[in-house]
């Protein structure tokens, strides 16, 4: 009987020991409450050796007062967030206004240096004319960050980054998305903030795909953004890495606002975001995959428009419209007819 109690100790506190590296691996000390959990494990085992319920309930105990702090935990209004998380946007829709409140627009002068800006800006949703979708990859392609843009012609896009928010002191991990650790934030932005800091300067490689979307469903989506913003605000959430990140919320709030939008393995490594999209004919599908990818990278662009005012055009220019699903379909039926 003991072997067995022993063995569900050993595998218990290996299991904790291993949630708890994950948690905390957003701190500078996520090595300490791992080693804790494995010293706790073999302190109770010897105690077992001597007094056998003794050490066995100790742990016993040491099991429930964690799984009772796990369940208290709860996502956060209220906290010393770092600068670029400080403000959750939020938004109000009257007629065809939007009014949008702490857009954030900072001026950034290397990838960790910048003047903070936070505005109040309004959008004319008669003239929302485009639906845009920015894939961020670094490191490993299979992993990206995805951000949509609502594009309002010559006035600057409203840019849309779901992402996790952090508190002072912490680091983003994967790891640690998986535990709680992170709430979620929709930051609204400008594109010379969220795009450009990301492409000129920390180096990542960015794609923007322009999205076949018809005027209703890219109206219907802008308002399920809004009312995301609105709730987060008074009603905050845990963020995911798998389950509830920048690519599976997006999904989410696409199928909401009336989007066919089906389950796939590729949502949850969105890294591959580009082909499920080019497989639903949403984005550039003219010829192969790799084509449409390479005319998507904005690499070159970003860097030559830089701190340019139109930036936003800029890093646009000669990428491949789709327009709406319906001239999406046309094409296809015109090449089919042709063949």
């Amino acid at each position: 009987m003991s072997w067995l109690l022993d063995s569900m100790v050993v595998i218990t506190g290996i299991a904790h020991a291993l949630a708890a590296y994950l948690y905390f691996s957003r701190d500078r000390i996520a090595w300490l409450p791992p080693v804790a959990w494995l010293l706790a494990t073999i302190a109770c085992l010897v105690l077992a050796r001597g007094a056998p319920w003794y050490g066995y309930a100790t742990f016993a105990a040491l099991v429930g007062l964690w799984t009772l702090w796990w369940a208290s935990k709860r996502p956060s209004r209220h906290a010393a967030w770092v600068e670029e998380n400080a403000h959750q946007a939020t938004g109000t829709i009257v007629g065809d206004t939007l009014t949008v409140h702490h857009v954030r627009a900072f001026e950034w002068q290397d990838k960790r240096t910048f003047v903070p800006r936070w505005e109040t800006r309004t959008y004319d949703l008669t003239r929302l004319v485009g639906l845009d979708l920015f894939v961020c990859t670094w490191g490993d392609p299979r992993i990206a960050h995805t951000m949509l843009s609502f594009d309002f012609g010559d006035a600057q896009p409203l840019c849309c980054s779901i992402e996790t928010r952090r508190e002072t002191g912490e680091k983003w991990t994967a790891l640690a998305g998986f535990m709680r650790s992170y709430e979620l934030i929709v930051i609204a932005g400008d594109e010379r903030d969220l795009v450009r800091s990301r492409v000129n300067l920390r180096g990542e490689q960015v794609r923007l795909y322009r999205i076949a979307a018809e005027a209703d469903v890219r109206r219907r989506l802008l308002a399920r953004y809004v009312s995301q913003m609105n709730r987060l605000a008074t009603k905050p959430r845990f963020y995911n890495t798998l389950f509830s990140n920048c690519t599976t919320e997006t999904a989410r709030l696409v199928h909401a606002a009336g989007h066919r939008f089906p389950l796939d393995w590729r949502l949850l490594v969105s890294g591959h975001i580009a082909s499920y999209l080019y497989d639903l004919g949403l984005i550039d599908d003219r010829g192969r995959l790799d084509a449409a990818m390479a005319n998507a990278d904005i690499s070159q662009r970003s860097k030559a428009a830089d701190l340019d005012p139109a930036y936003a055009r800029r890093i646009r220019d000669g990428l491949y419209d789709p327009g709406t699903p319906a001239r999406v379909r046309a094409r296809k039926t015109a090449s089919s007819a042709s063949a």
